[in-house]
């Protein structure tokens, strides 16, 4: 059950109606999704610092008129408490007044302390934020780096956070500094009358190896095509610098032109994906690899349903896209997860991408309706065949 200390909290640190609705679509009924975000402040502490005439330091007291002056949307009563106890609110100062800050904290918030807990080296994030005359500077990867090496001093070793998916502004942020903060994973919260229920799926790095083995199976499947879309959310499958071009590199020596077509979460999910498929029609594509991703699982009727009114044969990772009438369904076998550095409850259901390592599902049926024949190589290769 939902606590009133998250209740409390929410309330205190976003006002009334905000928080009202954030009660009818979250704590009643509904889903959430975050990413679960990491900073290794070993690492980032090494990063070079310019301090660009900026002063790093703690908060003090006589700072917080500075502070609710001119960052409004935190109310003062909730920077009073990251004075207090058990946090840690670092500032960036330009002309003795604060240009950002961040707080972390040894105390996960509420609504997460019962899945994520954290070891006595590990911190949770809180907050960070940019007052607006300053952005586009580089400040928010400034103070990131000035706290970490506070942190470190104090003994700390890595913090950790959550972000909203659809938090583009804050999501673009942490982009551009992949070597201060990395997505660990999609948590996602369903709420149903109070009684709250949480999955995490690991992210992965976008991998030459594994898209050129989905590639392969495509091209087994559709013998003739040469175009080839791959649809996948960068939030889950995370591609550093580099590996889109290795992938890239990796698919075009089976003979195949490769469009990539990223898509994360948006405000009109079906429409972005009724997008997506018209854009792969107008530039020819005569495939589509579909990776694996819990949002794209839960549209996975409107993404099998678009793949057949275009004609595109399609080749997803895992069984639910078999079952909701897709072509094939491939999870290629890959090394295994790393350990994670944070201990996770029990409660917390773990939801990997790409389903079993080596399972194969072809669908006859589906076949059929786009005039195809799944070569016999493949279907003796299968682990299930449906619509026989």
């Amino acid at each position: 059950m939902i606590s009133l200390a998250e209740a409390r909290q929410y309330l205190q640190t976003h006002g009334g109606r905000r928080a009202a609705r954030r009660l009818v679509t979250t704590y009643i009924a509904g889903r959430q999704r975050s990413y679960l975000l990491q900073s290794n402040y070993e690492t980032v502490a090494g990063l070079p610092l310019s301090d660009n005439g900026l002063v790093f330091r703690l908060a003090r007291p006589d700072d917080l008129p500075a502070l609710t002056e001119r960052f409004t949307q935190v109310p003062p009563s909730t920077f009073q408490a990251w004075l207090g106890p058990n946090h840690f609110l670092y500032l960036a100062l330009a002309g003795n007044k604060p240009a950002a800050f961040r707080c972390d904290s040894t105390i996960v918030s509420p609504g997460l302390r019962s899945i994520l807990h954290l070891r006595p080296d590990q911190v949770f994030m809180v907050d960070i934020s940019t007052a607006p005359a300053f952005r586009r500077r580089g400040i928010t990867r400034l103070i990131r780096i000035a706290m970490a090496r506070h942190m470190l001093r104090l003994g700390f070793r890595d913090s950790w956070g959550v972000q909203r998916v659809m938090n583009r502004e804050a999501l673009a942020a942490f982009d551009r500094t992949p070597d201060v903060v990395q997505r660990f994973g999609t948590l996602t919260r369903r709420t149903m009358l109070g009684r709250v229920q949480f999955s995490l799926t690991p992210s992965r790095w976008l991998s030459p190896e594994h898209i050129g083995a989905l590639a392969q199976l495509a091209a087994d499947c559709v013998p003739r095509a040469s175009r080839l879309a791959l649809l996948f959310n960068p939030g889950t499958t995370i591609a550093p610098p580099g590996a889109a071009e290795a992938v890239l590199r990796a698919v075009a020596k089976l003979g195949i032109e490769l469009r990539m077509i990223p898509l994360t979460e948006t405000a009109d999910q079906v429409g972005a994906f009724a997008e997506a498929f018209a854009e792969m029609a107008r530039e020819g594509a005569e495939a589509v690899v579909v990776l694996d991703d819990p949002m794209y699982r839960e549209h996975r009727q409107t993404v099998v349903a678009l793949a057949g009114t275009h004609r595109l044969p399609a080749l997803y990772e895992g069984r639910a896209f078999a079952r909701a009438g897709g072509l094939l369904a491939y999870s290629p076998p890959g090394p295994p997860p790393p350990a994670w550095p944070l201990e996770l409850s029990p409660r917390i259901k773990l939801d990997p991408l790409g389903g079993t390592p080596g399972e194969l599902i072809v669908n006859v049926a589906a076949a059929t309706a786009l005039g195809l024949t799944v070569p016999r190589s493949v279907l003796l290769r299968a682990t299930e065949v449906t619509g026989a």
